[in-house]
């Protein structure tokens, strides 16, 4: 009877053990087929972040060693996983690395080209990579094919074309977007002339141009040198200069010392070691009887004026127009001056201030530096290595108190720098962002700036908003998502 007890006993024994078991595997499986089910929403929700995007506007940001992308309101939009990122402009594609291997993704994190190339360079406009494997480079496209075979030294894009140049062997030749050949490899140089229709082709000591457009040659390998000048191209041939329009045609003869400047009616130029200014039709507009001719500068447009100018002769300087009138002479006071934004900026014994054409002082002459503020009629002046802002009136602005003050001519907020802290005031002098940041950017299109405060990085909108917490080590500018 004992026995048969012991046996029921060692049965219920069993059979709780049993139960025990078979509860924490069905625990465990559940467990596991929770995880799953999290690990699949995460990425739902990873890849929702990345391609259901309603942001016009990225930054890179970098957290603990790490790069990923912050859209304008903060929000992360692309996990922190890059070791560095490339070309972040406004071309919709990004070289991405990591692990010292490059790839190529678009602004939404998208992979373009798989991280495994030595090096990687975008094109500024089409679909298509320059990728380089064991130092050779060829042409890929978004869908990781072979355009150009990965074969070549360098690789070199032409800008508003569809041509590309290819070097092997210190040689360098043309070919198509296809891999359809222009010219054979056997070329010194062949150059991008950029803001012209022209490229530049160099054999045996001579240059000469291919049309961008028809792919032709236009001028054969006759010339010493050729550069792009603004507009024009400039030529050289026996140590003289002269300029091809934009079709290419001689429109000033190769007998000047020297092109200087360009404005939209003249040109400085020089011949007999003298200086003087002709139109673009060769017509002499200024003798050449200066020793030097500077043209008036309009920082806002970026354009030269020959309006106004400074001419110099044996050191003595007179600001004359373009009938070679002579507007004011001062030369038995100043040093030197300039023309800037319509003003006469003038230097006396190292110091700095403004007449007018009527040879009277506006600004005294007493600033170790001035420069005007984009879009206004207030200066950045200098005293003592210490700075201020006055206006037109000489009346102070802000105080000469401040280590450095910068302006941007896309910004309406300068920065202003004391004690190694930064913040930004407006044009009247009125402090926006307070002095007490370590670093301030430049602001962004979207008028967003990013600072730097105790080794973190954060952004604020121009009114001192704040639209992301100092909290990574690094942040870009933002750009625009294509």
């Amino acid at each position: 009877m004992e026995n048969k007890l012991n046996i029921i006993k060692y049965i219920i024994i069993a059979l709780l053990i049993l139960v025990v078991l078979l509860i924490a595997i069905l625990f465990v499986f559940k467990f596991q087929n929770n995880n799953n089910n999290d690990v699949v929403s995460e990425s739902k929700e990873n890849k929702e972040l990345i391609t259901d995007v309603n942001y016009k506007y990225i930054a890179a940001a970098m957290k603990d060693g790490k790069i990923g992308f912050i859209d304008e309101q903060g929000n992360l939009v692309i996990d922190f996983q890059y070791d560095y990122l490339d070309g972040i402009t406004e071309n919709k594609y990004i070289v991405a690395i990591k692990d010292e291997k490059y790839g190529v993704i678009d602004k939404k994190g998208n992979t373009i080209i798989p991280l495994k190339y030595d090096y990687v360079e975008l094109f500024s406009k089409d679909d298509l990579f320059i990728v380089y494997k064991n130092n050779k480079c060829g042409i890929m496209d978004k869908n990781e094919n072979i355009v150009i075979p990965i074969e070549y030294w360098e690789i070199g894009e032409i800008s508003d074309s569809n041509l590309i140049s290819v070097s092997k062997e210190h040689k360098w030749g043309l070919m198509d977007k296809t891999g359809k050949e222009i010219l054979p490899i056997e070329y010194y140089e062949i150059k991008d002339l950029l803001s012209t229709n022209f490229i530049s082709i160099s054999k045996n000591n001579k240059y000469g141009l291919i049309d961008k457009k028809t792919e032709k040659t236009v001028v054969p390998l006759k010339y010493d040198d050729i550069s792009p000048f603004y507009e024009l191209i400039e030529v050289e041939l026996d140590k003289k200069y002269g300029l091809l329009n934009e079709n290419a045609e001689l429109i000033i003869p190769i007998q000047y010392d020297d092109i200087k400047e360009l404005s939209k009616d003249g040109l400085i130029i020089a011949k007999n070691k003298k200086y003087g200014v002709i139109d673009k039709n060769n017509k002499t507009i200024i003798p050449f009887q200066y020793t030097s001719i500077t043209f008036s500068y309009d920082s806002n447009l970026k354009i030269y004026d020959s309006s106004l100018m400074v001419a110099s002769n044996e050191g003595k300087y007179s600001v004359i127009d373009k009938e070679n009138n002579i507007i004011s002479s001062p030369y038995a006071q100043y040093d030197n001056f300039s023309i800037k934004d319509g003003l006469i900026i003038v230097t006396k014994d190292f110091k700095y201030g403004i007449i007018n054409e009527n040879n009277e002082i506006v600004i005294p002459i007493e600033y170790d530096s001035i420069s005007n503020i984009p879009n206004t009629k207030s200066f950045i002046v200098s005293k003592n290595s210490q700075c201020g802002i006055i206006n037109m009136n000489n009346q102070i602005i802000l105080p000469i108190s401040y280590d450095s003050i910068s302006a941007s001519p896309t910004s309406s907020q300068i920065k202003i720098e004391k004690n190694k802290k930064f913040g930004t005031v407006d044009e009247t002098g009125k402090i926006i962002i307070p002095i007490k940041y370590d670093s301030i950017s430049d602001f962004s299109e979207n008028g967003l700036v990013v600072v730097e405060g105790n080794e973190k990085c954060g952004v604020l909108d121009k009114s001192n908003n704040i639209i992301v917490k100092p909290q990574y080590d690094a942040i870009s500018d933002f750009v625009k998502v294509n």
